[in-house]
């Protein structure tokens, strides 16, 4: 058997390694967070916020057949389906409820986001549901209507009335609310008024206030758009 030469191997070695590298560099590239040359961004499990246009907010949902996959890529974009060419979801349901508790559109977009995926039908196995997953017993607090009952304003509103309980508990302070509407608010105040040590509360934080901060400037951006377009 003829044997190839050690530095032959080492040649081959070399192209695969620096082909495997480029491939790895395009994909970081493709799905690298907002303000780093970013394109598309996932929201939550179903959505993805596109972010190829600085005066534009395209948000993508997946078919809920969809639901239990994988973020789309950006090369699936043909699969996605409603919410496209700039429109916000539930724009105008957000807008009221954040008029009606003083909450900046820009968060409780933020939550809807991570919680749902702006899916107004979603329920958690503890029996979370809709688009902000609050709880028969949280919602029985708020209204006499059962929380699987609810339209998609009231899910906004309620949802939001209880976002706005949670940050006036703890003062404004919008880290400490989103840990307490995701963990409950006794296991914050637990913790000596920090986000408690869980898992996913330790996740979900971060994540919806990554989410406010890009909903923040783009709904900004979109909205001083539409103004010189009127």
């Amino acid at each position: 058997m003829t044997k190839t030469p050690t530095h032959r191997l080492h040649g081959i070695a070399q192209a695969v390694l620096l082909a495997t590298m480029a491939v790895c560099t395009s994909a970081d590239a493709e799905t690298s967070a907002p303000g780093t040359g970013a394109m598309v961004q996932p929201l939550a499990e179903q959505i993805v916020l596109d972010n190829s246009n600085d005066l534009e907010l395209v948000i993508s949902n997946t078919n809920s057949e969809d639901a239990d996959s994988a973020p789309a890529a950006p090369s699936s974009r043909a699969n996605l389906s409603k919410w496209k060419n700039g429109t916000v979801p539930y724009q105008a349901e957000v807008q009221a409820a954040a008029e009606a508790t003083s909450l900046d559109p820009a968060l409780i977009h933020a939550v809807i986001a991570t919680e749902s995926g702006y899916n107004p039908s979603a329920l958690s196995r503890k029996g979370a549901y809709g688009l902000m997953q609050v709880l028969p017993a949280t919602a029985q607090t708020m209204t006499a209507i059962p929380v699987r009952q609810w339209s998609v304003p009231q899910q906004i509103l309620w949802g939001s009335h209880y976002l706005k309980k949670m940050l006036d508990m703890f003062e404004g302070n919008v880290t400490l609310a989103l840990a307490a509407y995701n963990a409950g608010p006794q296991a914050v105040k637990a913790h000596q008024h920090a986000v408690p040590p869980f898992a996913e509360t330790r996740q979900y934080v971060p994540k919806v206030l990554g989410y406010y901060q890009t909903f923040k400037t783009r709904l900004t951006a979109a909205s001083y758009a539409g103004q010189r377009g009127n």
